[in-house]
């Protein structure tokens, strides 16, 4: 993997707070081995290059974290729609009723 990808997604480990303190709970949430996501903790604030076998972790864990947010933003815009679908109705009744009345005079 070149050195820009790697310094990529080192970055985006970062922004998760990636440390060697919360390496074994993400390691659980993420299924990946969790030695060697530690050993990628300890490694990105020193700019140490990662082995195969780390890079590989690493890019896992990110796709794991990504793919939980866009299943959860997929159900929260589920939800949204649901309820939008529920609480519009009464107003499209409503504008229907106006204008059935402002065409024909009467309802």
């Amino acid at each position: 993997m070149a050195l820009t990808d790697q310094k990529s997604i080192a970055k985006a480990l970062i922004k998760l707070n990636l440390t060697t303190a919360n390496a074994n709970a993400m390691a659980a949430a993420t299924g990946v081995d969790a030695t060697l996501l530690a050993k990628v903790a300890a490694k990105l604030p020193t700019g140490e290059a990662l082995t195969p076998q780390e890079t590989d972790v690493m890019v896992a864990s990110i796709c794991c974290w990504l793919h939980s947010w866009i299943r959860v933003i997929n159900e929260a815009t589920s939800d949204i729609e649901t309820a939008l679908n529920y609480s519009l109705w009464p107003i499209a009744v409503v504008l229907a009723l106006c204008g059935a009345w402002a065409l024909d005079g009467a309802v």
